[in-house]
């Protein structure tokens, strides 16, 4: 009995969504790759993250999503005291990504170049064949100052090329809003990708140093 529910939970675990540390910079890893924490040189007020022009080197990828069927996770905000980070897919490769900013509501894509540098400012076009998204409303409002406590729910639909987003915009500071308030929970889509997509989790932590998030669920097909 024992040996089994060991096997069963070594199969459990396999399946977890979790943050690679090889695939990341500027963030430290920790949980059992389950929560991600912003790091790295800092400014003179001891907590801004610094850049160079508006180049970062933060960036943070999990597990390789199946590239058939549906999956679906979520990435609970434990530490953010301005809404500015970001959090979504990325390509299998590791180079384009895509995520919502609770500070603004709205998508972004962001890509990195063969040093590691991203440019928060402007972006390269994404890969042939991908959608670009930049600039879509993926909340009713945005979570500027009040983000601690929110959770942001992805889901990927590989067979037609479709990236769900859902997100709290609780807040700290935010009451239970009723189903019909403009800022009740709802589903805004990404589209165009091509069937079959492979991609990873993504979030790229950029403003402040012991900002965090929590990575949970795991590879399911459906």
């Amino acid at each position: 009995m024992a040996a089994r529910l060991q096997s069963t939970l070594v199969a459990a675990q396999a399946r977890q969504v979790v943050w690679l540390p090889d695939w990341t910079a500027l963030h430290s890893v920790s949980a059992n790759g389950r929560t991600l924490t912003a790091e790295g040189e800092v400014c003179e007020d001891g907590l801004t993250l610094a850049t160079d022009a508006g180049m970062t080197r933060s960036w943070a990828a999990g597990t390789e999503l199946p590239s058939t069927g549906a999956c679906a996770w979520s990435c609970r905000i434990n530490v953010c005291g301005s809404g500015r980070m970001a959090i979504g897919v990325c390509d299998a490769a590791g180079v384009c990504a895509w995520g919502v900013e609770p500070f603004t509501g709205v998508l972004g894509r962001y890509t990195r170049d063969e040093c590691g540098l991203v440019n928060l400012l402007c972006p390269a076009p994404p890969p042939p064949q991908y959608p670009c998204g930049v600039g879509l409303r993926m909340m009713a409002t945005n979570l500027r100052g009040t983000t601690e406590g929110s959770v942001v729910e992805v889901s990927v639909d590989a067979d037609s090329g479709v990236v769900g987003f859902v997100v709290d915009e609780l807040g700290t500071a935010r009451q239970r809003y009723g189903r019909a308030h403009v800022a009740y929970p709802r589903r805004h889509e990404l589209r165009g990708f091509p069937r079959g997509v492979a991609l990873r989790p993504w979030a790229m932590l950029y403003l402040h140093a012991g900002d965090q998030v929590e990575l949970n669920g795991c590879l399911e097909e459906h």
